[in-house]
């Protein structure tokens, strides 16, 4: 919870704002990007075999988006934003996490009115039809 005090009275908001900003800004990168956990594991994925990852389960679940974002509020600190994603292959990781960046600076400035101190796109890995695991961390 995160509770702001404003000229009109304080304001109080849940993760989950911060957690739909940060989802719409993966779907807005269309399919080069899935937020996904931190434990590396595909759905309908087993290591050894070369099995085509199926896209539509990588969906956005409430378990995936738990483990996902990870949001650290301090009054004194201010907000930090983590995000773990695996990207398409093909697709540039240094846009993409650079306009996801973009995105949630710009969508929590204008709901929220507080600009996060820190935000870490964290790519995990790198998906064809095997996954292809790396540990890339972008911050600003």
């Amino acid at each position: 919870m995160f509770n702001i005090e404003t000229a009109e009275g304080n304001i109080t908001y849940g993760d989950n704002i911060v957690k739909t900003i940060v989802t719409r800004g993966v779907e807005s990168l269309g399919d080069k990007a899935f937020l996904y956990n931190y434990s590396k594991k595909l759905p309908g994925f087993v290591p050894g075999f070369t099995l085509k990852v199926n896209f539509n389960k990588l969906n956005m679940s409430s378990a995936t988006l738990s483990n996902a974002i990870k949001i650290k509020y301090d009054e004194e600190d201010g907000l930090y934003i983590r995000v773990y994603l695996i990207v398409k292959f093909g697709a540039s990781i240094n846009y993409i996490t650079e306009s996801l960046i973009d995105y949630i600076y710009e969508y929590t400035e204008k709901i929220m009115s507080i600009r996060p101190k820190k935000v870490s796109v964290s790519v995990t890995g790198v998906v064809s039809k095997n996954l292809v695991r790396r540990d890339i961390e972008v911050s600003r």
